[in-house]
C-alpha cells in the first residue's frame, strides 16, 4: 500500500515536517493563569455617650482570596452612638506557576464595592443623625411621625455596585482605602441606631 498517495504525496510529508519543528514549541509554551489576591483586615467599631448606654455586634469580617465584607450594627438609648470603620486593602496579582516573569498580572482589575451606612434616632426631644459610606455617596435623611419622631440618615445601598477599573503597573499592586461613619443621637429620652456595611472583590 503506497501511503504517500493516500494522504497527497508530497503535501503528506510537508506537513509532518512543519509538525515536527512547530510541535516541542507548542508543548513548551504552557497556558499560565494566576488570580488578584485581596488583603487587608478592617478596623474600628461603635462608641457611645454615656459609655454603656449602647451596644451591638463585634466587627467579624468575612474574607475569600479575592473578595472581604463586613456588616456591623448597633442601638442604644439615652445618649449618641458613633460608627466608625477604616479599612484599607492591598490588592496583588498572585501567578498560579508562581513567576511574575512568565505570568504577568493584567493591565487592569475590576474592582466592585457595595458600601452602605445608616445612623437613627427615635423620639426624644431632639435628634440628630448623619452617615458616610465613604465612597461619595450623598446622604439622605428621612423623617418619620407616628408614634413620636424619628429620623434616619442613609449613605449608599447595599444592593447598588460601584464597579471600576483602575490601571495596575506591572508587578505592581492597587491600595483600595475607605472609611465609613454614622451617628445618631438623641436628648430627653428615646433611642439610637447605627449600621456599617462594606463588601468588595477583585477580578
Amino acid at each position: 500500500m503506497n501511503v504517500s498517495k493516500m494522504l497527497g504525496g508530497r503535501s503528506f510529508v510537508v506537513g509532518a515536517v512543519l509538525f515536527a519543528t512547530v510541535a516541542p514549541f507548542l508543548m513548551s509554551q504552557p497556558a499560565y493563569a494566576g488570580h488578584w489576591s485581596l488583603t487587608g483586615a478592617p478596623t474600628g467599631g461603635f462608641t457611645y455617650n454615656p459609655v454603656g448606654s449602647g451596644g451591638g455586634g463585634s466587627l467579624a469580617p468575612t474574607y475569600t482570596a479575592s473578595s472581604m465584607s463586613f456588616d456591623i450594627g448597633a442601638g442604644g438609648g439615652g445618649g449618641s452612638l458613633t460608627g466608625s470603620v477604616n479599612y484599607t486593602g492591598t490588592i496583588a496579582w498572585i501567578p498560579n506557576n508562581g513567576d511574575l516573569a512568565h505570568d504577568p498580572a493584567p493591565a487592569t482589575v475590576t474592582i466592585t464595592e457595595y458600601s452602605y451606612a445608616a445612623g437613627g434616632a427615635q423620639y426624644g426631644v431632639t435628634r440628630t443623625t448623619s452617615a458616610d459610606n465613604g465612597l461619595g455617596d450623598a446622604p439622605i435623611t428621612t423623617y418619620y411621625t407616628g408614634r413620636g419622631v424619628a429620623q434616619q440618615t442613609v449613605s449608599g445601598s447595599k444592593t447598588a455596585a460601584h464597579v471600576s477599573t483602575v490601571p495596575v503597573a506591572p508587578g505592581g499592586s492597587v491600595t483600595v482605602t475607605r472609611h465609613l461613619t454614622d451617628y445618631g443621637a438623641i436628648t430627653g429620652g428615646g433611642s439610637y441606631s447605627g449600621e456599617l456595611s462594606y463588601s468588595v472583590s477583585v477580578q
